[in-house]
């Protein structure tokens, strides 16, 4: 009848679409293998096809300003030799130490020599790798209160942040590997909590790199951003940034009276392995359950998430 040929005719139209998309991904694969063979080991097919799939961006966008763009950006800041002057320390969640306590420290302006801020910063956990909300996404926590751009510099500022989403990136694949979720998003939600903040803003230098690393070096990387609580100083950061964002960043972007909770997060306990089961340090704060303290549960870290009870919840203010 009518409706099973409407039906079959959807269907086919979808089978279509994906071969198509398919057949895209592996033509822009092996148009940029030539010139950036890493791409086979950092951009899974799936992650291609995301890229290829905005509405209204042309294939040759998406190639040449955004895969090619970020893996660009990705060799001039030497992000391999960054994520290997690092290591992640997993009985202290959000902490990065350096695999060569002896590494010669020098001003920061070679990775494989980091700076002493760069090295401080990272023992911070101001800037952490959460486990993953009920769709699957990754959770980034940011407590913008604990880090100092203007202590630790923009360089250095910028470089922490790649160490953590790096991290966050391969956990992802590890688990998305590991056949936990059938389908898993590769993209992270990112929560910021402005909680304590002094009225000194940050360097502006901070809030332009910050939006080059999400919008050049990880494109599509980031679904939604929460930002609370929000005050007169950060709105009028949030004015002089909007317009070094494109339309679709600015519509990620949500203001929040409030600072983000466990319960915003849509967190689910005991996600990743780094959150499981870890022995108490002399210098670690012990995690308790999340109805207590509001952080994940089991094992330690530097990362808390204030429970819906530490915070109001609504989301009052976001933007269009």
């Amino acid at each position: 009848d009518t409706k099973h040929g409407e039906i079959i005719k959807a269907l086919t139209m979808a089978d279509d679409g994906k071969k198509h998309t398919c057949n895209a991904v592996s033509t822009l694969r092996a148009s940029v293998r030539q010139s950036y063979p890493e791409i086979d080991q950092l951009y899974s097919d799936a992650y291609i096809a995301a890229v290829l799939s905005v509405p209204n961006r042309t294939y040759e966008y998406a190639r040449d300003q955004k895969i090619i763009g970020a893996l660009e950006w990705r060799r001039s800041y030497a992000v391999d030799m960054l994520i290997a002057a690092f290591q992640y320390d997993d009985g202290a969640g959000g902490v990065f130490r350096l695999v060569d306590d002896t590494a010669r420290i020098d001003n920061g302006n070679n990775p494989s020599d980091p700076s002493q801020s760069l090295v401080e910063v990272c023992l911070s956990g101001a800037f952490c790798f959460v486990g993953f909300d009920r769709e699957g996404r990754g959770i980034l926590h940011s407590q913008a209160a604990l880090l100092n751009w203007w202590k630790t510099g923009v360089n250095d500022g910028i470089r922490y942040h790649i160490l953590v989403i790096e991290h966050a990136l391969r956990v992802m694949s590890e688990h998305k590997n590991n056949g936990e979720r059938e389908t898993i998003p590769e993209s992270m939600v990112l929560y910021v909590d402005t909680s304590n903040l002094g009225l000194i803003p940050p360097p502006l230098g901070s809030l332009t790199g910050m939006a080059t690393l999400l919008q050049r070096a990880y494109p599509d990387r980031i679904h939604r951003i929460h930002i609370g609580p929000v005050n007169i100083v950060l709105m009028k950061l949030y004015e002089f940034i909007s317009p070094y964002l494109r339309p679709r960043s600015r519509d990620k972007i949500s203001l929040m009276e409030d600072a983000p909770n466990e319960e915003q997060m849509g967190m689910a306990k005991n996600q990743t392995r780094q959150d499981q089961a870890r022995e108490p340090r002399d210098n670690q704060n012990t995690t308790i359950t999340a109805d207590d303290e509001g952080t994940i549960s089991g094992g330690t870290s530097y990362c808390p998430v204030p429970s819906a009870a530490a915070a109001s919840s609504p989301v009052h203010k976001e933007s269009k």
